[in-house]
Parts: C-alpha cells; structure tokens; sequence
C-alpha cells in the first residue's frame, strides 16, 4: 500500500456515466464509472413507446414445440418467429389508432403449427390467428374492389361484403 502521502488521497473525478446517449446520461461526470444503462427497443428510457405507439404483446405458439421454421410474423416491418420452443413473446410498440396490418409469412413446412395473438398491457387479447394475417387497431372493415356497386375506400380490410355491379335490367317481370 502507499503510505507515502496519505493526506492526499487519488483524485479520480465525479463518478457518473459520460454516454450522451445512455439513459442515465450524467452531464457532471468526468470518470466513467461504466454505470450507463440504455433503452431495450422498443422502449425509450421512460419505458414508453420510442415510436409514440402503443405497448403491445406479440405471442407465438406452435402446437409441436419446435419451432416455426421458416414462418414469421411481420408488423411495422418487424419480422418475428419462434427458432426452436412451442413459444416466443415480444414487446412490440404499435399505433393502436390505426390499422396495423399483421402478416403471416408462410415460407416452410409445417404452418398449420403455428398461432399467434397480440394481447394489450393488461393481457386482454385483441386479435388472435393461426397460420394466417390479421389486423389490429382501429380498422374498418368493408369493400375493397373498386368495382364494385358498394365500393369503400375507408376500408382498411376487405370483409367480405363487396355487391357485383350488374348492368342491365333485373326487373322479374
């Protein structure tokens, strides 16, 4: 030890972390105490959406327990999938006031294996889908084909309901 001048001890600085871009930033630090902490994306620093989005769950199920293989989930250009386990979840930050399509990739064997749900903060399920695309958000449903008598164009999502243009008479009589 050194005892040599024990009345002045080694100056190291104000400990802190010196990362601007860390979440516990100190701007008075001058020795890195290696102390940063950084957001896990999707989340800021305050645990809130990076993108102002809404938290939600993204679950994966496969009923046989090894995976996905080649299929996927996409939302907001995300792509997510289950490597080798009958599940997976993900915190996945979404416009809940939009509609946010949610896109089954089906690129292998084996997708009648596969499910998902997206579930709110409070583990309420909003939508749910086997081997499929879905929707979540504020969508609306309608016709889509522009050829069509009832045609929508707020439509987010074609339901199914789309009347055929007929022309000519369709008196019975």
């Amino acid at each position: 030890a050194n005892t040599e001048d024990l009345d002045n001890p080694c100056e190291y600085g104000t400990p802190g972390c010196m990362d601007e871009t860390a979440c516990n930033y100190n701007a008075d630090a001058t020795a890195d105490d290696l102390s940063c902490t950084y957001a896990v994306a999707p989340f800021d620093c305050d645990g809130n959406c990076a993108n102002g989005g809404d938290a939600v769950t993204l679950n994966l199920y496969d009923s046989w327990g090894d995976g996905w293989f080649d299929h996927s989930i996409e939302i907001n250009g995300e792509s997510y999938t289950i490597d080798d386990a009958a599940t997976a979840s993900f915190a996945v930050c979404v416009d809940l006031a939009t509609c946010v399509d949610v896109t089954f990739l089906a690129s292998g064997s084996w997708a009648s294996e596969c499910s998902w749900d997206i579930t709110d903060a409070g583990g309420a399920v909003l939508v749910a889908g086997g081997a499929e695309s879905g929707f979540v958000g504020t969508c609306v449903g309608g016709c889509t084909d522009e050829t069509a008598f009832n045609y929508s164009a707020d439509a987010d999502y074609d339901d199914g309901s789309c009347v055929a243009v007929v022309l000519g008479c369709m008196d019975d009589q």
